[in-house]
């Protein structure tokens, strides 16, 4: 029987810190990402569910090995999860500083279908 080591030491006071689409870009590891990728980001998080925690972030993704990690691959919103005309409506939009019930009006019909 092997032993299983804590990631996070029982000591520690780490507290769970939750990421969502309004504070993504305050991760450290994701200001390493180009800007074009984060502006992806922000496009389908805008149409899709997106929240992370510091646990994720720091503990299970290997980010020397982004874009390509499997855990941020599963926990990031990807271009290739919404198809194109769905992408590229939202990112015109997104351009275009619409305002929020201009993306809700969107993201409403991009449900609907």
């Amino acid at each position: 029987m092997t032993e299983q080591r804590a990631l996070w030491s029982v000591d520690e006071t780490t507290s769970i810190r939750s990421y969502t689409l309004g504070n993504f870009r305050t991760i450290p590891q994701i200001q390493q990402i180009s800007e074009e990728t984060q502006f992806e980001m922000e496009v389908v998080g805008n149409i899709l569910p997106f929240k992370t925690n510091n646990y994720v972030v720091e503990q299970l993704i290997d980010w020397d090995n982004v874009p390509n990690d499997p855990m941020y691959v599963l926990t990031f919103p990807q271009k290739g999860m919404l198809i194109p005309e769905h992408y590229d409506k939202m990112a015109s939009t997104l351009r275009s500083g619409a305002d929020k019930k201009k993306l809700h009006v969107l993201q409403t019909t991009f449900a609907c279908n």
